[in-house]
């Protein structure tokens, strides 16, 4: 299932590490999420990070795609929005 751009995300940051986009695939039928993001291309199973760069202390607003990928034990069907998107400091 691809939907680009279904997600914008807005960060604030004084952390000079940067910050990391934390994903949660939470259901049982999708086995994994590939994110794009600015081009870049990030496959998360189960959950994951992915580490964003200080860009100074203005708000940073991101476009999120992603590509969910089925079990082969999925049935076609209407199912919850299975991603959990939040942001922590590195």
């Amino acid at each position: 299932v691809d939907l680009p751009a279904a997600s914008r995300v807005r960060v604030r940051t004084n952390s000079s590490n940067g910050y990391m986009l934390v994903l949660e695939v939470e259901s049982a039928e999708f086995d994994a999420v590939v994110l794009e993001e600015s081009g870049q291309r990030v496959e998360i199973r189960g959950s994951g990070f992915v580490d964003r760069p200080f860009r100074g202390r203005s708000e940073v607003v991101s476009e999120l795609g992603y590509r969910l990928l089925l079990t082969s034990a999925t049935q076609p069907g209407v199912y919850a929005w299975p991603v959990a998107v939040s942001a922590q400091p590195r």
